[in-house]
Protein backbone atom coordinates (compact mmCIF):
# COMPACT_ATOMS: atom_id res chain seq x y z
CA UNK A 1 0.00 0.00 0.00
CA UNK A 2 2.82 2.39 0.85
CA UNK A 3 4.45 1.76 -2.54
CA UNK A 4 1.28 2.97 -4.26
CA UNK A 5 1.48 6.28 -2.42
CA UNK A 6 5.14 6.68 -3.38
CA UNK A 7 4.25 6.23 -7.04
CA UNK A 8 1.33 8.65 -6.91
CA UNK A 9 3.35 11.24 -4.98
CA UNK A 10 6.15 11.04 -7.52
CA UNK A 11 3.70 11.28 -10.41
CA UNK A 12 2.06 14.31 -8.80
CA UNK A 13 5.40 16.11 -8.41
CA UNK A 14 6.37 15.23 -11.98
CA UNK A 15 3.01 16.50 -13.24
CA UNK A 16 3.44 19.80 -11.42
CA UNK A 17 6.94 20.24 -12.81
CA UNK A 18 5.78 19.26 -16.31
CA UNK A 19 3.04 21.89 -16.15
CA UNK A 20 5.60 24.50 -15.07
CA UNK A 21 7.86 23.51 -17.97
CA UNK A 22 4.99 23.84 -20.44
CA UNK A 23 4.10 27.25 -19.01
CA UNK A 24 7.77 28.19 -19.27
CA UNK A 25 7.70 27.37 -22.97
CA UNK A 26 4.47 29.27 -23.54
CA UNK A 27 5.72 32.40 -21.77
CA UNK A 28 9.13 32.48 -23.45
CA UNK A 29 11.35 31.12 -20.68
CA UNK A 30 10.18 33.44 -17.94
CA UNK A 31 10.01 30.63 -15.35
CA UNK A 32 13.35 28.95 -16.14
CA UNK A 33 15.13 30.70 -13.27
CA UNK A 34 12.54 29.29 -10.85
CA UNK A 35 13.21 25.70 -11.97
CA UNK A 36 16.21 25.54 -9.64
CA UNK A 37 14.07 26.29 -6.61
CA UNK A 38 11.14 24.10 -7.62
CA UNK A 39 13.29 21.04 -8.36
CA UNK A 40 15.23 21.41 -5.11
CA UNK A 41 12.06 21.57 -3.03
CA UNK A 42 10.59 18.54 -4.83
CA UNK A 43 13.78 16.54 -4.28
CA UNK A 44 13.97 17.49 -0.59
CA UNK A 45 10.33 16.59 0.08
CA UNK A 46 10.49 13.31 -1.86
CA UNK A 47 13.83 12.35 -0.34
CA UNK A 48 12.72 12.89 3.23
CA UNK A 49 9.38 11.23 2.63
CA UNK A 50 10.40 8.20 0.54
CA UNK A 51 14.16 7.68 0.87
CA UNK A 52 17.22 7.80 -1.37
CA UNK A 53 16.16 5.17 -3.91
CA UNK A 54 12.91 6.90 -4.82
CA UNK A 55 14.66 10.28 -4.66
CA UNK A 56 17.08 9.21 -7.38
CA UNK A 57 14.21 8.00 -9.56
CA UNK A 58 12.32 11.29 -9.14
CA UNK A 59 15.50 13.28 -9.90
CA UNK A 60 16.13 11.29 -13.08
CA UNK A 61 12.52 11.78 -14.18
CA UNK A 62 12.66 15.53 -13.50
CA UNK A 63 15.85 15.82 -15.55
CA UNK A 64 14.27 13.77 -18.35
CA UNK A 65 11.20 16.04 -18.29
CA UNK A 66 13.43 19.08 -18.61
CA UNK A 67 15.19 17.50 -21.61
CA UNK A 68 11.83 16.86 -23.24
CA UNK A 69 10.09 20.14 -22.47
CA UNK A 70 12.79 22.70 -21.67
CA UNK A 71 15.66 24.62 -23.17
CA UNK A 72 19.37 24.41 -22.30
CA UNK A 73 19.04 26.87 -19.42
CA UNK A 74 16.24 24.80 -17.91
CA UNK A 75 18.30 21.62 -18.31
CA UNK A 76 21.18 23.09 -16.37
CA UNK A 77 18.97 24.58 -13.65
CA UNK A 78 17.10 21.28 -13.26
CA UNK A 79 20.31 19.30 -12.95
CA UNK A 80 21.81 21.79 -10.48
CA UNK A 81 18.56 21.94 -8.50
CA UNK A 82 18.39 18.15 -8.28
CA UNK A 83 22.01 17.87 -7.12
CA UNK A 84 21.65 20.66 -4.56
CA UNK A 85 18.30 19.28 -3.36
CA UNK A 86 19.87 15.87 -2.77
CA UNK A 87 22.76 17.52 -0.89
CA UNK A 88 20.34 19.41 1.35
CA UNK A 89 18.18 16.30 1.83
CA UNK A 90 21.15 14.17 2.89
CA UNK A 91 22.29 16.93 5.25
CA UNK A 92 18.87 17.04 6.89
CA UNK A 93 18.82 13.22 7.20
CA UNK A 94 22.22 13.28 8.92
CA UNK A 95 20.97 15.86 11.41
CA UNK A 96 22.86 18.87 10.07
CA UNK A 97 20.54 21.79 10.72
CA UNK A 98 20.78 25.53 11.26
CA UNK A 99 23.69 27.55 10.02
CA UNK A 100 25.74 24.60 8.73
CA UNK A 101 22.87 23.58 6.47
CA UNK A 102 22.36 27.16 5.32
CA UNK A 103 26.06 27.70 4.58
CA UNK A 104 26.42 24.39 2.75
CA UNK A 105 23.42 25.22 0.57
CA UNK A 106 24.75 28.75 -0.04
CA UNK A 107 28.06 27.22 -1.15
CA UNK A 108 26.27 24.81 -3.47
CA UNK A 109 24.13 27.53 -5.04
CA UNK A 110 27.09 29.92 -5.33
CA UNK A 111 28.98 27.25 -7.25
CA UNK A 112 25.95 26.65 -9.44
CA UNK A 113 25.54 30.36 -10.19
CA UNK A 114 29.23 30.65 -11.04
CA UNK A 115 28.95 27.62 -13.33
CA UNK A 116 25.90 29.05 -15.05
CA UNK A 117 27.48 32.49 -15.48
CA UNK A 118 30.87 31.31 -16.72
CA UNK A 119 30.02 28.08 -18.54
CA UNK A 120 26.43 28.18 -19.75
CA UNK A 121 25.70 31.83 -20.50
CA UNK A 122 28.67 32.11 -22.92
CA UNK A 123 27.16 29.19 -24.85
CA UNK A 124 23.93 31.18 -25.11
CA UNK A 125 25.75 34.31 -26.29
CA UNK A 126 25.73 36.23 -23.00
CA UNK A 127 29.29 36.98 -21.97
CA UNK A 128 30.33 38.12 -18.52
CA UNK A 129 32.71 40.68 -19.98
CA UNK A 130 29.92 42.42 -21.90
CA UNK A 131 27.81 42.67 -18.75
CA UNK A 132 30.73 44.11 -16.79
CA UNK A 133 31.41 46.58 -19.62
CA UNK A 134 27.77 47.66 -19.54
CA UNK A 135 27.96 48.28 -15.78
CA UNK A 136 31.24 50.17 -16.23
CA UNK A 137 29.59 52.37 -18.87
CA UNK A 138 26.76 53.09 -16.46
CA UNK A 139 29.23 54.13 -13.78
CA UNK A 140 31.01 56.38 -16.27
CA UNK A 141 27.74 58.09 -17.19
CA UNK A 142 27.22 59.05 -13.54
CA UNK A 143 30.91 60.03 -13.14
CA UNK A 144 31.63 57.40 -10.49
CA UNK A 145 35.38 56.70 -10.21
CA UNK A 146 36.81 53.16 -10.30
CA UNK A 147 33.91 51.91 -12.41
CA UNK A 148 35.57 48.67 -13.51
CA UNK A 149 36.41 47.56 -9.97
CA UNK A 150 32.90 48.45 -8.80
CA UNK A 151 31.37 46.51 -11.70
CA UNK A 152 33.32 43.38 -10.81
CA UNK A 153 32.40 43.81 -7.14
CA UNK A 154 28.71 44.22 -8.03
CA UNK A 155 28.84 41.15 -10.26
CA UNK A 156 30.28 38.99 -7.47
CA UNK A 157 27.87 40.51 -4.94
CA UNK A 158 24.95 39.74 -7.25
CA UNK A 159 25.97 36.09 -7.47
CA UNK A 160 26.25 35.85 -3.67
CA UNK A 161 22.89 37.57 -3.11
CA UNK A 162 21.19 35.22 -5.59
CA UNK A 163 22.76 32.20 -3.88
CA UNK A 164 21.70 33.38 -0.41
CA UNK A 165 18.16 34.15 -1.61
CA UNK A 166 17.80 30.75 -3.30
CA UNK A 167 19.15 28.91 -0.26
CA UNK A 168 16.90 30.68 2.21
CA UNK A 169 13.86 30.30 -0.05
CA UNK A 170 14.45 26.60 -0.59
CA UNK A 171 15.13 25.77 3.05
CA UNK A 172 12.11 27.69 4.33
CA UNK A 173 9.78 26.49 1.56
CA UNK A 174 10.84 22.89 2.13
CA UNK A 175 10.37 23.35 5.88
CA UNK A 176 6.86 24.69 5.38
CA UNK A 177 5.94 21.83 3.05
CA UNK A 178 7.44 19.23 5.37
CA UNK A 179 5.46 20.60 8.31
CA UNK A 180 2.33 20.65 6.18
CA UNK A 181 2.67 16.99 5.17
CA UNK A 182 3.80 16.08 8.71
CA UNK A 183 7.30 14.71 8.09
Amino acid sequence: MKNKYRITDGAMYLGIYGAILILNRQFGGIFSDCCNIIVSVIIIVCGLKNGLKNDLIIAACLIAFSFLLGDIKTWIYTFIGAAAGMLICRSIEKGVLGTRLLFSSIAAYSASELAVNFLIYPLLGMRVSSRIRAMTGLFEIFSIPHGFELAIMFFILTILVIAVAESVAIIYLAGILLKRIRI
